[in-house]
């Protein structure tokens, strides 16, 4: 029998969803401290990130503007 894993391809067990002010800001320091990778963003109108994803190494991490 196959067993029917709950976890997407390229994601873990757990997933960290950060809320921060000043995302865009956050997620710079995160490239240049971290060496991350920005996999996807989705902005507000007024360029607020409604939902980015960061890759560092082979860790997923999300963000989003308060």
């Amino acid at each position: 029998m196959n067993k029917t894993s709950y976890i997407y391809e390229g994601h873990s067990a757990v997933t960290p969803s950060l809320v921060v002010e000043g995302a865009s800001a956050a997620i710079e320091w995160y490239k240049n401290v971290f060496g991350a990778k920005e996999t996807s963003r989705m902005e507000n109108p007024d360029k607020t990130i409604l939902h980015a994803e960061l890759k560092i190494g082979d860790a997923l991490i999300f963000l989003a503007d308060e």
